[in-house]
């Protein structure tokens, strides 16, 4: 098993290198639409994953189950990026 102190590290770590460029807070997309736009590709996500990708999932495979949040985020940012023509930084920034 894995030692937690070291899990929390590089959470901690993988925070600090996904922290967005700081913008102009004017130009952040408002709260309310941030909202908006996370449930969203949240439900998109989701969706597409539990009908087309879990199926596929081996249970049994712990490393494979590890994957399944970064492939949901994964797909949720690509929903933002087509759907709603928002960047990732923009986004990420509005999140901050």
């Amino acid at each position: 098993m894995a030692d937690p102190t070291f899990a929390v590290e590089l959470g901690n770590v993988s925070m600090l290198l996904e922290k967005p460029i700081t913008r102009d807070p004017k130009k952040l997309l408002p709260a309310n639409k941030v909202l908006e736009i996370a449930r969203s590709a949240n439900d998109f996500a989701f969706n597409l994953f539990t009908h087309h990708f879990l199926c596929k999932v081996d249970p049994m495979q712990p490393e494979n189950m590890q994957l399944l949040p970064v492939m949901i985020s994964t797909i949720a940012y690509d929903w933002i990026a087509e759907s709603e023509n928002v960047s990732t930084d923009d986004y990420k920034a509005a999140l901050f």
